[in-house]
């Protein structure tokens, strides 16, 4: 068959932009959109569709996204869509026909048409994400796109027609080096959902440093300490090895139950005066690791002050990677515990929340 004489789903602009029209991706009241496709659509010739501006060709388009990578292709130069070749296209896309009548039209639609075009082995987690509208070019505004995103749990996805099309797995950055500016649909995409769906994923995955004060600020609530609160956590490649806080030996009562023994007639004994009952938080992290036989080597180490000399010492022996610390121990001894951690070659840098 020709294909100007294929039979494809249309919609009256008036139906669909009876409120309003707009230039690029949509993303709210979508089903509100696919309840008037729904019920207004109808086929007529793809000819006649490409040449007369009143009908809205609807286009289911299927974003393929494994972990962080995006599925795109592009035509090789034996391949009949002349005015995509070489352009990279990010989503499968194509028309709906009369044979995906028997259930819903645009659902059956767009599974034929990913059926068709490639072979995938894993599940897919499917959802609408936007209708796209684009007015610039005449050839694109007789055609409107579903915008479908297609999350697997596998990169098991080829390109059926291996002789025509090509097609791979790509980074964010990548796929934005790859589309072109003016190849309409991509950028727009790209642009107005890829961008912002990783700037929103980014923003609610914490980084490691704040994984990590997540689980020393956790670790600060355990410490009965009446005057400080302070945890530790020693990780090594993404892991957790030993955490610790405040407190007295094993067994005996907390500060908050007979009181500070630094305190004598109401007033705080200096630092370094030895008359705490408290072991370090550091000091009792690294006794937990020892207990189990957990090899502390090369581990960075997240607290909430900077370390005392002693702290400071047993670090260097253990062969730490680096000091992380919110609170700068403001002291002589604290200054004495810093140049310590220098001099044996240890980083330490002061975190501050992003």
């Amino acid at each position: 068959m020709n294909k100007e004489d294929e039979l494809v789903l249309v919609v009256g602009r008036d139906i669909l932009f009876k409120e309003g029209s707009w230039q690029g991706l949509k993303t709210s009241n979508l089903n509100y959109y696919l309840k008037l496709i729904k019920e207004n659509y109808r086929f007529i010739r793809r000819g006649e569709a490409e040449e007369n501006p009143y009908w809205l060709q609807i286009i289911p388009y299927m974003i393929f996204n494994y972990k962080d990578k995006y599925f795109l292709y592009h035509y090789l130069n034996k391949a009949g869509e002349q005015r995509l070749k070489n352009d990279y296209q990010l989503g499968i896309a194509g028309h709906i026909n009369p044979v995906d009548e028997k259930a819903d039209p645009v659902e059956e639609g767009a599974k034929r048409e990913w059926e068709e075009e490639v072979d995938y082995k894993g599940n897919l987690k499917k959802k609408i994400v936007g209708i796209l509208n684009d007015d610039k070019r005449f050839v694109e505004s007789v055609h409107v796109g579903l915008i479908y995103l297609f999350e697997g749990d596998s990169p098991d996805i080829t390109i059926k027609e291996k002789e025509t099309i090509e097609g791979g797995l790509f980074t964010l950055e990548e796929v934005g080096a790859k589309i072109t500016k003016d190849n309409s649909w991509p950028p727009i995409i790209y642009n107005d959902y890829l961008l912002k769906r990783n700037e929103i994923k980014t923003s609610l995955v914490p980084s490691w440093d704040e994984t990590a004060f997540e689980i020393v600020r956790a670790f600060e609530k355990r410490s009965h300490c009446i005057y400080y609160q302070i945890g530790a956590v020693f990780m090594r490649d993404k892991r957790i090895l030993a955490v610790g806080y405040n407190g007295p030996p094993k067994g005996q009562p907390h500060c908050d139950e007979v009181g500070c023994a630094k305190e004598v007639d109401g007033k705080m004994l200096g630092a370094g005066s030895g008359k705490c009952r408290g072991a370090h938080a550091e000091m009792n992290a690294i006794v937990n690791a020892c207990a189990e036989g957990i090899n502390l080597t090369g581990s960075s180490v997240f607290c909430t002050y900077s370390p005392c000399y002693d702290c400071a010492k047993h670090m260097v022996n253990l062969g730490i990677k680096e000091l992380v610390y919110k609170i700068k121990y403001d002291s002589e001894e604290g200054q004495r515990a810093f140049e310590l951690l220098q001099s044996s070659g240890i980083p330490t840098r002061l975190w501050k929340k992003a």
